[in-house]
C-alpha cells in the first residue's frame, strides 16, 4: 500500500469521526432532531389515541413533569474560548422545550385535531395549536467544555392568565447546574390566545393543587412578564 493511499484512508476516517462527533451541526441535522420529537411525541401516538382514547390517568403533579434530554458538546458548538457558545444554548432549548410541550400538552394537540376533523376541516397539522415563544433569558454559571457530556432538564414552571413559563437546567455529568433559561410561552389557536388555565383544564391537568403552586413561584418571573417599558426606554442617559 503506498503512503498517498494510507494517508487518503486516514483523512478519510479522520472526516467520518469529526462529522460523527458533530452531528448536531451538519446541514438539516437540527430539522432532523426537532421533527423527530414532533414526530415521535404527537404523528405516531395520535392514531392510538383517536382508536383507543386518551386511557391514560392523570396523577394531581402531572402539569409538572419534567423531560430531560442527554447530549454533549460537540466540537462546532465551540467559541474562541473553547467552550459552548452561549449562541448555541438557545437551538439545544428548541429541542428540549419542544419535548416537553409535546409531553405536557400532548392532549390539548390531539383534542384540536379531533375537534376540527369533526367540523369537516382537513386533515392537517394546520389544525393543532401552536406555541409561539415571547421571551428567552438565559443565565451562565459554568462552562462546558468541548465533548462534555450535559443534561437539559425542562419543566413547567408556572402561569398566568396569559403566559406559560418554562425552567430550563443545562446539567453536567456531576449535576451541577451550568446554565439556567426561562422561556415565556403563548398558547394559539389561530389568532385566539388559549389561557394556561382553560388549556390544562381541557386536558384533565389542572387542579387548586398545581394553581396554588404556579402562584407561589410567579413572583420568580415578574420581570419576564411585561417588558413593553424597554421597548422605548431611551439608553442615552
Amino acid at each position: 500500500m503506498s503512503g498517498l493511499s494510507i494517508l487518503f484512508k486516514v483523512l478519510k476516517w479522520s472526516v467520518a469521526v469529526v462529522a460523527l462527533l458533530s452531528y448536531k451541526t451538519v446541514p438539516f441535522a437540527y430539522y432532523f432532531r426537532f421533527y423527530s420529537i414532533v414526530i415521535k411525541n404527537l404523528i405516531f401516538p395520535y392514531r392510538r389515541w383517536i382508536k383507543e382514547g386518551n386511557r391514560k390517568p392523570h396523577s394531581e403533579l402531572d402539569v409538572f413533569h419534567t423531560t430531560k434530554l442527554s447530549t454533549f458538546v460537540s466540537i462546532f458548538e465551540c467559541d474562541f474560548y473553547l467552550h459552548k457558545s452561549n449562541s448555541t444554548y438557545f437551538e439545544e432549548l428548541d429541542i428540549s422545550r419542544t419535548n416537553l410541550m409535546t409531553t405536557v400538552f400532548r392532549d390539548l394537540f390531539f383534542k384540536y385535531q379531533r375537534d376540527a376533523l369533526g367540523g369537516s376541516k382537513k386533515d392537517s397539522i394546520f389544525n393543532w395549536p401552536y406555541i409561539p415563544v415571547a421571551t428567552v433569558s438565559a443565565s451562565f454559571h459554568r462552562q462546558l467544555s468541548p465533548f462534555e457530556k450535559y443534561t437539559i432538564e425542562d419543566g413547567i414552571l408556572c402561569w398566568d392568565n396569559k403566559w406559560i413559563f418554562i425552567l430550563s437546567r443545562f446539567m453536567n455529568k456531576s449535576n451541577k447546574v451550568c446554565t439556567t433559561c426561562v422561556t415565556k410561552y403563548v398558547l394559539k389557536n389561530g389568532k385566539r390566545t388559549i389561557r394556561p388555565k382553560d388549556a390544562l383544564t381541557d386536558i384533565g391537568l389542572w387542579n387548586e393543587k398545581v394553581q396554588q403552586i404556579s402562584q407561589s413561584r410567579l413572583h420568580l418571573i415578574e420581570s419576564y412578564v411585561d417588558q413593553s417599558e424597554l421597548e422605548t426606554l431611551d439608553l442615552s442617559h
